[in-house]
């Protein structure tokens, strides 16, 4: 699934890489590959494979996305997917690297859906599972986005100190439709919001929706708020710039928006 040819890395079945220090970390389903930047462009390159009897332990049939944060601290999310073994749902794995190498702080296969669910009678929490994330610039919450292909959730979590995920609050994001790539989610400079979108639309190709958060608390509010977007298509992806804007690319085009104070 990894192979180098010449001076050029060729990765396979991967969608997720992240960089920690000089080293650049790409999760497979048979490991973590790590390569140092100083061996780019040596015919004689090498890299490690990590955590390979681990990843086979959960089952690892997929890694949907890898960050590295604030704290210097890695999350990566992946899930047991394998069509030969009754689905267990997804797994998250910290990391963490001392004068040792890299370590796993904690493993966790439990993130609270159930409370996400409530009360529905629509939604099973067994169905769930957690794709793309991103976090507060504090390092403090991660904000998860939990689905199951025709109900979609934005989760937030507090990051604990031994590595777990806490559960916070949830809303749901099907007034946009499922956000299904991590360049459809960000959130703010400030904190204070969260912007998602979706390739798909569920018709709504034109609007992105705005979750507003306390950077206190990590609680989302429930008050929902979309906005209508010059770019008129699918495949949307959105990057938080100062000054509450965002730069958002449609169909080709790359327009900056405002959002005001209020999150409109």
């Amino acid at each position: 699934t990894f192979k180098k040819e010449n001076t050029m890395w060729s990765v396979q079945n991967n969608q997720t890489l992240t960089r920690a220090g000089t080293e650049i970390l790409i999760p497979n389903i048979d490991g973590l590959y790590i390569i140092d930047e100083s061996e780019f462009g040596d015919e004689n390159a090498t890299y490690e494979v990590l955590f390979k009897e681990e990843f086979k332990e959960f089952g690892i049939a997929i890694v949907y996305h890898i960050e590295t944060l604030p704290s210097g601290r890695v999350l990566l999310v992946g899930e047991d997917y394998q069509t030969d073994t009754p689905y267990e749902g997804p797994v998250s794995f910290m990391l963490e690297k001392d004068e040792n190498g890299w370590t796993i702080v904690k493993v966790q296969t439990d993130f609270a859906f159930e409370q996400v669910v409530g009360e529905s009678n629509s939604v099973s929490s067994d169905n769930l599972t957690m794709e793309i994330f991103q976090y507060s610039p504090s390092g403090d919450y991660i904000y998860a986005v939990v689905t199951d292909y025709s109900n979609s959730y934005v989760v937030s979590y507090l990051v604990n100190d031994d590595g777990s995920l806490s559960y916070i609050s949830n809303v749901n994001v099907n007034d946009v439709g499922y956000i299904d790539f991590e360049k459809n989610f960000a959130v703010s400079k400030s904190g204070e919001w969260i912007y998602y979108g979706s390739s798909f639309g569920n018709g709504y190709a034109s609007l992105i929706g705005i979750i507003g958060v306390s950077t206190t608390t990590g609680v989302l509010s429930s008050d929902l708020k979309t906005q209508e977007v010059d770019a008129g298509s699918h495949n949307i992806q959105i990057e938080a710039l100062d000054n509450n804007q965002i730069a958002l690319l449609s169909g080709g085009k790359l327009s900056i928006q405002s959002i005001g104070n209020n999150g409109y």
